[in-house]
């Protein structure tokens, strides 16, 4: 009787021993008849480095996960969580390119999100996207800072996710200084909390900080208010012609793939054209001058997106951000001036 009783006991005592393994293991039950008897799966779970990946996975991983978590909030058009992910990104660079994709995403991103801050949705919901298309085909024939604008707040007030990223954009683009683009930025800049910093200096960075740009700075180019001869170029331009001597028009040097070198080579061509058209629009004699101003507008903006590009591939090529500065400085200045269309 007391063998039995023994036995019953031990029974027992394995039951709870291998319910309490069972309930620890990765694998369950499974996993503990495979360490029991030796089977492959008794080594860890082909699947746990997954699991686990995020406490192990090095910093550059770390900070490539938040760029791309920014990436999809943008375009999304969730730019306020886009702003955290490119901060977060930015904090965990390892790279100059992770430090420069970082931040020119949150510039972007700050802007869009102060930008279609406080945009509510529009009262009659029902045909929003109707009333949208309308809006957009506005803004896209007068080509206005007053329409983009109007279009992409709609946009983001009803929650039309397809189509905010694009819009707001546009708006940036066709923005120009002392404008509505500006005007509604800087409503927002009171509120913006910690993104204030970086908000600043993305207005700046696109030539829309005007309002606190030091008295005595070269917030503008020379001879930027078109009154009366021949506006000169930028003035680390400057050559025998006025603008872009020999020196101003060399390649920049830096690491980049000769895919890129030949993109840079029509990225200088078009600045440069693109420069020397705005100098010309200075001409107050100049009967064209507002088509001048327009086609050197989409040249700096092409020469723009190129050494956007370039610097992908070399954050730190000091030649490289000079000619991006000149551009940026042309597109600010020429947003500031031009009137299109009129």
């Amino acid at each position: 009787m007391k063998l039995k009783e023994a036995l019953l006991l031990v029974g027992m005592l394995v039951s709870v021993a291998v319910a309490m393994a069972a309930f620890m293991h990765p694998q369950g039950f499974d996993g503990v008849i495979a360490m029991v008897v030796g089977g492959e799966s008794a080594a860890e779970p082909e699947d746990e480095t997954v699991d686990t990946g995020s406490a192990v996975r090095s910093p550059k991983a770390a900070a490539d996960a938040e760029l791309r978590k920014g990436d999809r909030a943008y375009d999304s058009g969730r730019f306020n969580s886009a702003v955290t992910f490119y901060m977060i990104a930015y904090g965990a660079a390892q790279t100059p390119r992770q430090k420069q994709r970082a931040k020119r995403g949150l510039h972007q991103a700050v802007l869009a999100n102060a930008l279609v801050r406080g945009a509510s949705v529009p009262s009659g919901s029902v045909g929003a996207a109707d009333r949208f298309r309308e809006l957009r085909t506005k803004a896209e024939s007068s080509r206005t800072e007053t329409d983009w604008l109007a279009a992409a707040r709609f946009a983001a007030g009803a929650q039309l996710t397809g189509d905010v990223r694009d819009t707001v954009r546009s708006a940036l683009d066709a923005a120009r200084s002392g404008g509505v683009v500006e005007t509604q930025l800087l409503s927002s800049l009171p509120h913006m909390g910690a993104k204030s910093r970086p908000l600043r200096a993305a207005m700046t960075a696109v030539g829309l900080g005007s309002a606190f740009t030091r008295p005595g700075s070269t917030a503008s180019l020379p001879g930027g208010n078109g009154s009366g001869g021949t506006r000169r170029g930028l003035s680390d331009l400057d050559g025998p012609s006025g603008i872009g001597g020999v020196g101003a028009a060399s390649m920049p040097h830096g690491d980049f793939s000769r895919e890129m070198t030949g993109r840079l080579k029509q990225a200088i061509q078009w600045a440069t054209e693109g420069l020397e058209l705005y100098r010309q629009a200075g001409d107050t004699e100049a009967l064209n001058r507002n088509e001048l101003r327009t086609k050197a507008h989409k040249l700096l903006k092409q020469a723009r997106d190129v050494f956007n590009d370039a610097q992908e591939q070399d954050p730190e090529s000091g030649d490289l951000d000079r000619w991006m500065h000149r551009v940026m400085e042309g597109i600010a200045q020429l947003n500031k001036e031009r009137v299109f269309g009129d």
